[in-house]
């Protein structure tokens, strides 16, 4: 069995790892699927992130790229749906994601259409797709694999001892800064409900640019922005750590942090909370979207939300996405801020069982189990 995946692995964006999982899983089946991989850039990435990500892909990467095309019998593309293309007599599949209730993009629909298959990371994927009028009957839940052993393994800590003590328990939140992701939500719930005198912080590891320079100065002014609009007497710490960090520095991040938290109005997966769950961190995140996949009170808070029209992307995708008719799932300011609460006043007791069931909750989620998932699926198709 000979599996192409094009996909776009090197681009060091979310859609790059999601891509990135899905190569790893296909590597760890048994029986063995002789994977093959090419690599196709959708987003622009400054020099210095290039150079970054360019440390970051795998060897074994660089030699699947090297394997000859001959005899491919399944060709996976991990691309926006746009530039899906079903031209031989192999089984073509798609594979993507869309954060909203449905998109207008009619290209996106068509090519969709002419796949064998279209792999989605979620229920919320998979009614979006049908939604937007992509036949159901394409549509199939992707099986999610991860390094959980590797991110269990990591024990090193970002250094946050200049800023705070160590015993200071620590909400952080890592993602790009951008609408979607809804970080004024955020900060708001956070100075609303704690004070400077708690022992708690707020680190946000955010990106913009991807430059780090550039993104410090410019978060940092988006969060006094948001800071000096409350109009508060006083504020809890946050601490801010821009520009574009390896995957060991990331999970550095989640070794020091001890809740994960975000605002996002839509996620199709979350691969950082399901990485903060393997670490065995409680997470706060919306009761919507791929978070239903992982998110309870057993494992964290879910944040209540609401449906509301999407606005704020116009300068970032293709006019025909991310328009008002579309709708996402907007979390309370209110609830997050309690949920928050919540979950900083555990007691250790409490706290520390939350933790084990952080784990188990992942436990399954490794390449080995989804490669083999992914060999049982194709055999079928093959058949």
């Amino acid at each position: 069995m000979k599996v192409l995946v094009i996909g776009v692995y090197r681009d060091g964006t979310g859609y790059g790892h999601y891509c990135t999982h899905l190569i790893n899983s296909l590597l760890a089946a048994d029986p063995e699927i002789d994977v093959v991989t090419r690599f196709v850039r959708l987003t622009y990435r400054s020099p210095e992130i290039n150079q970054i990500v360019a440390g970051q892909v795998p060897e074994m990467f660089q030699e699947l790229e090297k394997k000859d095309l001959q005899n491919v019998d399944i060709v996976i593309q991990n691309i926006l749906p746009s530039f899906f293309l079903h031209n031989s007599k192999a089984i073509f599949v798609g594979s993507a994601m869309y954060e909203t209730d449905k998109f207008f993009a009619m290209e996106w629909v068509k090519r969709s259409n002419e796949m064998d298959h279209i792999f989605v990371p979620s229920q919320q994927s998979f009614d979006c797709f049908v939604n937007s009028g992509v036949n159901k009957d394409k549509l199939q839940l992707q099986p999610l694999g991860f390094d959980i052993e590797k991110i269990q393994a990591h024990t090193e800590k970002v250094d946050l001892s200049e800023q705070i003590d160590d015993d200071t328990k620590v909400f952080y939140f890592i993602g790009d800064i951008g609408p979607r992701k809804f970080l004024t939500g955020l900060l708001r719930a956070y100075y609303y409900e704690f004070r400077p005198w708690e022992k708690v912080c707020l680190f946000i590891k955010g990106y913009m640019s991807g430059e780090a320079k550039t993104d410090t100065e410019r978060l940092a002014s988006y969060v006094n922005e948001i800071k000096n609009n409350m109009k508060l007497n006083e504020y809890p710490p946050i601490i801010i750590k821009a520009g574009y960090d390896t995957e060991e520095e990331i999970l550095s991040i989640h070794e020091r942090g001890d809740f994960f938290v975000s605002a996002s109005r839509g996620e199709s997966l979350g691969l950082d909370a399901i990485t903060a769950l393997a670490k065995g961190n409680p997470i706060v995140v919306a009761n919507a979207g791929g978070a239903k996949l992982y998110a309870d009170n057993e494992v964290g808070r879910v944040v209540q939300t609401n449906q509301t029209p999407v606005i704020g992307l116009s300068e970032q995708a293709p006019p025909e996405l991310y328009i008002g008719y579309e709708l996402w799932d907007e979390p309370q300011i209110l609830d997050l801020s309690h949920k928050m609460r919540e979950i900083f006043e555990l007691d250790d007791t409490s706290l520390n069982k939350m933790k084990t069931k952080c784990k188990i909750r992942v436990q399954d989620w490794t390449y080995k189990n989804a490669g083999n998932k992914f060999r049982g699926m194709f055999d079928q198709w093959l058949s």
